[in-house]
């Protein structure tokens, strides 16, 4: 299968390299693409391809375009492609952007092998500046991270909100590749 997205794919490619593996989304989501040793050597990243063709709502300001991306360490690829399924599923299905500090879920399980139930939206950090660049057709193309966070992770960004989430991440600096990683320590007094 050969996406037919050249601008969005000549884009992808030059940053992540050319995609190792590709599958049909469900719907109207397009396809989802794996990129081999992106970020890092070892980590998969795996990436809605086609989902930026929806203009998306958002509370203020105009519509815009998406695509979503997860990466990971020891996680299939067939695992990673299904959670980028179901949550390109439910941003078209509200059709409202994800917005940056956003929490998605929680939901069960993500992966086998992890407890990571929930994904916490944000800007690509991990790739070059570069990545975050594109327009297509005169409108940008943003691309949301979702880093996938621990059930008590989850429970301090509801309540503490994303702000406080990101100053443990600046703290601790926790490998956020690893979906088996150990939770960030969280407690109700922070």
């Amino acid at each position: 299968m050969r996406p037919d997205d050249p601008p969005l794919l000549r884009h992808m490619e030059r940053h992540l390299g050319a995609y190792c593996e590709a599958t049909r989304a469900g719907g109207q989501r397009g396809s989802i693409l794996a990129f081999a040793d992106q970020p890092v050597q070892g980590a998969l990243t795996v990436s809605s391809f086609g989902l930026s063709r929806h203009r998306l709502h958002q509370p203020r300001g105009p519509e815009l375009r998406q695509e979503l991306i997860v990466s990971a360490e020891q996680v299939e690829w067939k695992a990673l492609a299904s959670v980028v399924d179901v949550a390109a599923e439910q941003v078209l299905s509200r059709h409202s952007a994800l917005l940056r500090g956003e929490l998605l879920g929680p939901t069960g399980r993500l992966v086998p092998g992890s407890s990571a139930c929930a994904f916490f939206c944000c800007h690509p950090g991990c790739f070059p500046q570069s990545f975050e660049d594109l327009k297509v057709d005169g409108d940008p193309i943003l691309f949301v991270w979702l880093v996938a966070v621990l059930p008590d992770e989850a429970t301090y960004i509801e309540t503490h909100g994303a702000g406080a989430f990101m100053s443990l991440i600046k703290e601790h600096s926790p490998n956020l590749l690893d979906w088996r990683r150990s939770s960030l320590p969280v407690c109700p007094s922070r």
